[in-house]
């Protein structure tokens, strides 16, 4: 499929067909199905990419994920787009907790890159951090190119992908800072809300996923959730368990829901449809008592928005 330029509030986008790939279970805000783009300068003077290397020096693009208690963010799926030149020059990725203005505050972990690691092919990239990163309520995750306006960084021009225009739901643009930009500053962090201050008014979400492990096994409380787009997964009950597990999710809009099960090899031994359903809050009971004791994980599926808890079975 050739590329397609359009030209869309005085930028040139450059838009891709969607990246399908093997998809880890994720927060997500776009779906697998949204098609990815990259928007870029085209004025006088104007150079590179408004969610990456650009004239302004904006260096570090984070989007806010929400989760209802403790959860851990164990790696991050991202997709990328743009020219290296300098393969030894380093980025990161760049866990936050969220500030009492709403925005990045206290860094939670920092996991480094080379650019020439990155895969600019569109295609979802997978990166593992260093070790698991505690969440709790709501946290960032960001794209930093670090401060590229004093040279070293001649011909490199990358870029985090997004959603197109629109691709983020007018309801959703009364959520403050739901992503940001860094601009420019060599003292505190400047970080500024994406849609409103940017002088970008594009409405959508960063390619940029963090993976989601939810503490659902013994301590977890049965408000607990973890949510993405449409879908809520709350935990499994009870929890370790021996015959009969409850499997708790809601959803906003009709879809059909698919569940799945995996042993610790990542052998899938169950798989149940549940046909369309209507948006609403569901319960559904799995007999467990013919599988072996130990740890398994199990996924929900609603449209293309998947969820995934971990289950002891005694």
């Amino acid at each position: 499929m050739r590329n397609i330029f359009l030209l869309i509030f005085g930028f040139l986008v450059l838009s891709l067909p969607p990246c399908f790939s093997q998809e880890e279970d994720t927060l997500r805000h776009l779906s697998t199905l949204d098609t990815l783009t990259v928007y870029t300068y085209d004025g006088p003077n104007q150079w590179g990419y408004i969610t990456g290397h650009n004239h302004l020096g904006r260096q570090e693009y984070a989007e806010k994920y929400i989760v209802n208690g403790a959860a851990k963010v164990t790696a991050i799926i991202s997709h990328h787009h743009g020219v290296v030149r300098n393969d030894k020059n380093v980025g990161s990725f760049i866990i936050y907790a969220v500030n009492e203005k709403g925005l990045p505050g206290d860094i939670l972990n920092t996991k480094l890159w080379y650019f020439g690691d990155l895969d600019l092919s569109g295609n979802a990239q997978f990166t593992a951090l260093d070790k698991d990163v505690d969440v709790v309520d709501s946290f960032f995750v960001s794209f930093n190119l670090t401060d590229y306006s004093h040279g070293g960084f001649e011909g490199d021009t990358l870029a985090l992908m997004t959603g197109l225009e629109g691709s983020r739901e007018e309801s959703d643009l009364a959520i403050w800072a739901r992503n940001v930009t860094r601009f420019h500053n060599h003292s505190t962090p400047d970080f500024r809300d994406f849609y409103y201050q940017n002088g970008t008014p594009i409405a959508t979400h960063f390619a940029l996923y963090p993976i989601v492990e939810f503490d659902n096994t013994v301590t977890a409380t049965r408000d607990q959730f973890v949510q993405s787009d449409q879908l809520k997964l709350f935990p499994p009950y009870p929890n370790p368990v021996r015959d009969n597990v409850n499997l708790r999710f809601s959803q906003s809009r009709t879809s059909r829901v698919l569940i799945k099960m995996y042993d610790v090899q990542g052998k899938e031994i169950l798989d149940k449809d549940l046909g369309i359903r209507p948006a609403g809050d569901y319960t559904e009971s799995i007999n467990i008592s013919r599988f072996t004791a130990g740890r398994y994980m199990y996924t929900i599926q609603s449209g293309a928005t998947r969820l995934a808890g971990k289950l002891l079975i005694e």
